[in-house]
């Protein structure tokens, strides 16, 4: 059984969006409408992710390069 997702007039960070499970719940967001701001900390892999996500899924898609694990970011 599928989940239908409809996150038209949503936005959906998505931390460890780079690659793996992470990158499939960008495409997966996107897919199902959300403008995505993807997370981590290789600027290069979340970059392509949300260019991706912007030609495959015509979602809005930014790229913030951050480390989770200090507390300025």
């Amino acid at each position: 059984m599928a989940i239908q997702l409809d996150l038209s007039d949503e936005t959906a960070i998505i931390t460890g969006g780079g690659r793996g499970i992470g990158e499939e719940i960008v495409h997966a967001f996107a897919e199902a409408g959300a403008d995505v701001v993807v997370a981590a900390r290789s600027e290069d892999e979340i970059s392509q992710v949300a260019e991706a996500a912007r030609t495959e899924h015509d979602a809005d898609a930014v790229a913030v390069p951050t480390d989770l694990a200090g507390s300025d970011e």
